[in-house]
């Protein structure tokens, strides 16, 4: 009988079943670990899909023979992390008319054999995706659509209406344009397609809402009287703010600045009427001339005519011109009107330190009081606390309106959560099998233990004496 015949002759059947099972079990978890470690990890290709848009992908990674896995929403491919890169160029370089556009390469193979007509819609569909393609290059812009409207014009007939384009823009979650942006995709039409003004291209976002309200140069002069008074303000902010960090420690007083400027230009004309200069004593005052007449006629009187003359009566007339002073005054916009400034302290203040602190800030901000000017200083020790449970739900309503806003972020990272949470349960639930495994066995040696073995009767007891004996009896010499 071998040695390991005799280490299971005293098992049981149940244990032998037992121990046989429990090598199984233990070699399919190896086996399964093995596995779960050697897989190849996966990586996000392209995320935040539109349904249209990752069929075209699919598609194309079909043709490329790529394996790939599709994430629980739809909207993410995953493949292997080691070749993400590499099948992103390849399916890249293939061109794929995302977003529903294509570009100029749809003349990459021109038939010749195709309407005038065709090539005219080929080319209005290139230029709409191309622009579509330039826009979609913005941040806040997640998708575009252009739409031109390009008159028929002929050799005898030149149609009247002019050309025109709508841009719908759907922005990211959150996320809005600023009126220099719309003015910017207003003009990138208009210097794109010929005969399009920027004031012909109407710019929407998702919900339907025009963006670009107004056009031109009123446009123009209202985004940069806004950029000047948010510049004063930001200058003077820094200001203040710099000399409360010298007072206070960094960070323990919050000012803000709130400047009217106006825009408004006024010019002032003031006329002044001069006198003759005077002359010396003795002497008539003289001027510039402005006309000057001699009148002469005969007398008629009967005294003349008995003296047998006739004289003459001559009037002489001179006007002069008075002197004018003309004064000009010319008030150009841009003039501060009135300015408020707020700060706040974190530190309890008494009533001197408010007080000083407004001096010096009305001081560092040029704070003028018969303009209109006022400062407001308090401190934080004067309002009430919130409760920290309202604290806690302000917190975590802003975080529920983040998470809102970013719809996409809040998926990835919920997604990445469940993929760590799903591998950590799995490592648990191998670990927490092997020690259940292990304590079977060792509870089945203890319930069964080795067969003892049968003792001996008395016959069998003297036989074994006898024969004992014998082997331990000295030989006999050799004769």
């Amino acid at each position: 009988m071998s040695e390991q015949d005799r280490f299971f002759d005293g098992w049981s059947t149940q244990r032998k079943v037992g121990f046989g099972l429990s090598i199984l079990v233990c070699f399919g978890l190896v086996l399964g670990l093995a596995w779960w470690a050697s897989r190849t990890p996966k990586a996000v290709l392209f995320s935040d899909l539109a349904d249209r848009d990752a069929a075209v992908l699919l598609a194309e990674l079909d043709r490329l023979k790529q394996p790939y896995s599709l994430s629980e929403d739809g909207h993410s491919i995953l493949v292997a992390a080691d070749t993400v890169h590499k099948t992103r160029m390849a399916v890249m370089a293939k061109q794929p008319p995302l977003h529903g556009a294509v570009g100029f390469e749809l003349f990459n193979n021109t038939d010749f054999g195709v309407s005038d007509f065709v090539q005219k819609v080929n080319y209005l569909r290139a230029l709409q995706g191309e622009l579509t393609r330039t826009i979609l290059a913005i941040d806040q812009v997640q998708d575009a659509r252009v739409h031109l409207a390009l008159p028929d014009q002929t050799l005898f007939r030149k149609d009247v209406h002019k050309a025109k384009a709508s841009v719908t823009v759907m922005l990211k979650g959150g996320q809005a344009l600023n009126a220099a942006q719309v003015a910017g995709i207003q003009r990138l039409v208009a210097a794109s397609v010929p005969e399009i003004t920027a004031e012909g291209v109407t710019v929407l976002d998702q919900h339907g809402v025009v963006l670009s309200k107004g056009s031109g140069e009123d446009v123009t002069v209202a985004s940069g009287q806004l950029d000047a008074r948010q510049d004063m303000e930001a200058h003077l902010t820094r200001k203040a703010t710099k000399l409360l960090d010298r007072l206070f420690q960094a960070g323990e007083a919050m000012v803000t600045v709130d400047a009217v400027i106006n825009h408004e230009q006024s010019r002032i004309i003031t006329e002044e009427v001069l006198a003759a200069a005077r002359a010396p004593q003795g002497e008539r005052a003289t001027g510039v001339v402005s006309r000057e007449r001699s009148i002469s006629k005969d007398s008629s009187s009967e005294q003349a005519a008995g003296a047998g003359t006739a004289p003459q009566v001559v009037t002489q007339e001179t006007d002069y011109q008075n002197g004018k002073r003309v004064a000009q005054t010319v008030s150009p916009g841009g003039q501060l009107s009135r300015l408020s400034v707020a700060v706040v302290v974190k530190r309890k203040l008494s009533e001197v330190e408010i007080a000083r602190v407004r001096d010096l800030m009305a001081s560092a901000v040029g704070l003028v009081p018969s303009r209109g000017d006022n400062i407001s200083v308090h401190s934080m020790a004067e309002f009430s606390a919130q409760p920290r449970a309202e604290a806690r739900s302000a917190v975590a309503e802003r975080y529920a309106a983040t998470d809102q806003a970013h719809p996409a972020a809040a998926q990835r990272a919920a997604q990445v959560k469940a993929s760590t949470s799903a591998r950590a349960v799995e490592v648990l639930t191998g670990v927490m099998l092997l020690v259940v495994l292990g304590a079977l066995a060792a509870w089945t040696c203890r319930r069964h233990p080795a067969a003892k073995p049968a003792s001996l009767s008395d016959a069998e007891r003297d036989a074994l004496l006898v024969t004992l004996k014998g082997w331990l009896k000295p030989a006999a010499p050799a004769p």
